[in-house]
């Protein structure tokens, strides 16, 4: 799981122009700062399917609005 959470940070960072990883990354959600908004969301979960070469449903899309999410749905396609 640490390897999908450290290509996370690197997406989160390339996607919202960041250049270090938020504090506590793992407890970040949509809405903890100004740019993680709605739209931003959709971007970074783009750009997770590109990375992971997956494909989100549109339940998924709409429900994936944490860090702590978007590894529960990992840990979930892992079993």
């Amino acid at each position: 799981m640490n390897e999908i959470v450290d290509k996370l940070k690197v997406i989160f960072c390339e996607v919202f122009l960041l250049a270090d990883p938020v504090s506590d990354f793992v407890n970040f959600k949509i809405g903890d700062f100004d740019e993680w908004d709605s739209l931003g969301n959709y971007a970074f979960l783009l750009r997770i399917e590109e990375e992971f070469k997956i494909r989100f449903s549109t339940e998924e899309l709409s429900e994936l609005m944490s860090i702590r999410d978007i590894m529960n749905y990992f840990e979930t396609k892992q079993q």
